[in-house]
């Protein structure tokens, strides 16, 4: 009974010890002192309190400035890019009437469609993320705002102005009197297909050009008086509405008329 009664002694003494040792490891013991009598008191600290502070958090509004940024440079690269590619393609074109330049408007067209629809989604992205950043001032966000979408809008007026240009040079006639003679010509005036150009006088070696549209199905004609001689010949045996055409009338000096035709 001594034996077991020392045992269980012995037993609440180690757990007693080992909970004290527990107390010490969780708190930290410090000295107060009392400002009136200088005494210092004991006060134990937890270590949550000894633990340093939590990072703070970064500030979102960096990201979303960046974010932001993007998406506007998104926006005026859709907008500026094809506008730009179709005015040197149709310069290009205009200058140099290389037929390929035309498929390449007709790419550059269909794509500058593709390209607005995600200019105007990074524009609405950037409209959402600047109007939840309330640093920026209102006024800057609308200007910005307005203005990237004018670009973008300016594509499909700039394309229509380019579509129409194209289409009223391709089916343009255009016809060239060159007098290669000693004498001038007079009254010269070409006909037919619903259109009439005059031409006037025109002195020796003198060069004059007229452009007309085509209305209706026909023949064109040329007439001029040189002298005591009436010049008339048919200078393009079928011209129809909506198609062009070039040609080259030369009164020779022989008195002669010589005409070459090609497309427009």
């Amino acid at each position: 009974m001594k034996e077991s009664l020392e045992d269980y002694t012995r037993v609440m003494r180690g757990r007693y010890a080992r909970r004290t040792s527990k107390r010490k490891n969780k708190g930290l013991s410090l000295y107060k002192t009392d400002a009136d009598n200088g005494s210092k008191a004991i006060c134990p600290v937890s270590n949550d309190l000894r633990s340093p502070l939590p990072e703070p958090k970064h500030s979102v509004f960096p990201r979303t400035s960046r974010d932001m940024n993007r998406a506007y440079q998104v926006a005026l690269i859709c907008g500026a890019l094809p506008l730009l590619v179709g005015i040197l393609i149709f310069l290009m074109w205009f200058i140099t009437r290389w037929n390929w330049l035309m498929m390449a408007g007709m790419f550059t067209l269909f794509g500058g469609v593709a390209v607005f629809f995600i200019g105007a989604i990074a524009l609405v992205c950037f409209f959402w993320l600047a109007f939840r950043t309330p640093e920026l001032p209102r006024r800057r966000l609308w200007l910005s705002t307005l203005g990237c979408a004018a670009l973008l809008l300016s594509n499909f007026a700039v394309a229509g102005g380019i579509t129409a240009s194209v289409i009223a040079i391709e089916t343009r006639y255009t016809v060239v009197v060159h007098n290669t003679s000693q004498l001038p010509l007079s009254g010269v005036r070409v006909f037919g297909g619903g259109c009439e150009a005059d031409f006037g006088t025109i002195p020796p070696n003198g060069i004059i050009r007229r452009s007309f549209w085509i209305q209706h199905d026909g023949e064109l004609e040329f007439r001029a008086v040189s002298g005591a001689t009436t010049h008339s010949q048919t200078i393009d045996g079928y011209v129809t509405r909506n198609m062009g055409g070039h040609t080259t009338v030369n009164i020779n000096p022989d008195a002669m008329i010589s005409v070459s035709n090609k497309d427009a």
